[in-house]
């Protein structure tokens, strides 16, 4: 797994990118002190192709998942 960290003046984040993390996303969420409470944001595609082994993870790991689907527009990504 390659880790790359987003260096924000506040709210820095890392992404983790590679095979396995999918599988290994509920021990992480748990590693970094997370709630029990998920939301996941996507568009229709990735919930479609993605969404029921995401949340059978989750709900496997000890967390509730909740799912925002959002238009897979340019516009959808702003919240302005």
């Amino acid at each position: 797994m390659k880790r790359i960290h987003v260096a924000l003046k506040q709210n820095s984040y890392d992404i983790v990118i590679g095979s396995g993390t999918l599988a290994s996303l509920a021990s992480q969420l748990k590693k970094i002190g997370a709630g029990n409470n998920t939301i996941v944001i996507t568009n229709p595609l990735i919930r479609k192709t993605w969404g029921k082994q995401l949340s059978d993870l989750l709900n496997r790991g000890g967390f509730t998942t909740t799912f925002l689907v959002v238009a897979d527009t340019e516009k959808s990504k702003s919240m302005h």
